[in-house]
């Protein structure tokens, strides 16, 4: 969307004339009932400038043509050392005078900017250099700021949720079929990752096992075997019984002796330094006994009875 926007002859806010301009000029356009305000001059090189005062996307100017003369010069974005300028012929020989402004000059431009138009006043050779120049108005077609933007409507558009229809057209069916295109990928790189996962964690826990077999063999192999204490007892005394027909081997424990009481007749003395014997301390008979040292004598082994 796009509006235009007028900028009249008497603006001096966005027009430049210089010296030469009859600037309160008016027009009375008898065949059309319209009149308004005319700037003109008959001076050859008087100018006014122009500088869009908003990005604009075409440009246009309104002047009056005449019958006896009007040759003139315009230029837009001129290099002000090399001026290239463009020629306007504003001649109407029937023009009596009485005639509405057209539009004598436009140039569109691809896209919304600031420019800079130079308009002047030229000899006319075919009039003998006689040329009136004359200016109307200015105007620009500018965007429309308050029209909505074809991209933030685009971006709409993608981000709103359709509403479900049972008559969707083609344009419904193809983003459907896109979106199921799109989605197929990214499924299967889903499922694909989470195989090669379960495939990991199970190649990790056999090792595991493996790993923890190994190290019980090796437990086992090092370990020390079961420990037997022996029986034998160095008291014991084996007695082989004989009779017809049968053997029997019997075992006997061989009994400690007591050596009974023990009676000392030792009696210390001071006089006698040195320790006392061993018959003074140990007596094992008795006072009224004799001292024996030796053993009773074992007892006698068992016979078996027929």
């Amino acid at each position: 969307m796009s509006q235009n926007v007028t900028f009249d002859d008497r603006d001096q806010s966005v027009l430049n004339y210089s010296p030469g301009w009859f600037l309160t000029g008016t027009y009375n356009a008898t065949s059309v009932g319209q009149t308004g305000t005319l700037a003109s001059s008959s001076i050859t090189n008087v100018n006014v400038t122009f500088v869009f005062p908003t990005p604009a996307t075409e440009f246009f100017y309104f002047g009056i043509k005449r019958c006896c003369g009007g040759s003139y010069l315009i230029c837009i974005d001129c290099d002000p050392n090399d001026r290239k300028f463009i020629t306007i012929d504003a001649v109407d020989p029937t023009d009596d005078g009485q005639s509405p402004p057209v539009v004598l000059f436009s140039q569109k431009f691809s896209v919304a900017g600031v420019h800079e138009v130079i308009l002047m006043n030229q000899p006319d050779p075919a009039f003998g250099g006689n040329s009136q120049i004359t200016l109307d108005r200015f105007e620009l077609t500018v965007p429309d700021p308050n029209a909505v933007q074809p991209t933030s409507a685009t971006s709409a558009n993608l981000f709103s949720t359709p509403t479900p229809s049972s008559t969707a057209g083609p344009e419904l069916v193809g983003s459907a079929s896109s979106s199921s295109s799109n989605l197929a990928p990214i499924l299967g790189g889903v499922l694909g990752g989470l195989v090669i996962l379960l495939i990991i964690v199970g190649i990790w826990l056999l090792v595991r096992r493996r790993s923890r077999r190994t190290l019980y063999s090796e437990e086992q192999a090092t370990a020390p075997g079961p420990q037997f204490q022996s029986q034998w007892r160095p008291n014991s005394t084996f007695t082989t019984l004989t009779t017809p027909g049968t053997t029997i081997s019997t075992t006997t424990s061989r009994r400690e002796l007591d050596a009974g009481r023990i009676y000392s007749t030792y009696t210390e003395s001071a006089d006698d330094p040195l320790p006392p014997e061993y018959g003074q301390v140990f007596n094992t008979a008795g006072p009224s006994e004799s001292s024996s040292l030796e053993p009773p004598p074992p007892p006698l082994p068992l016979k078996a009875s027929r």
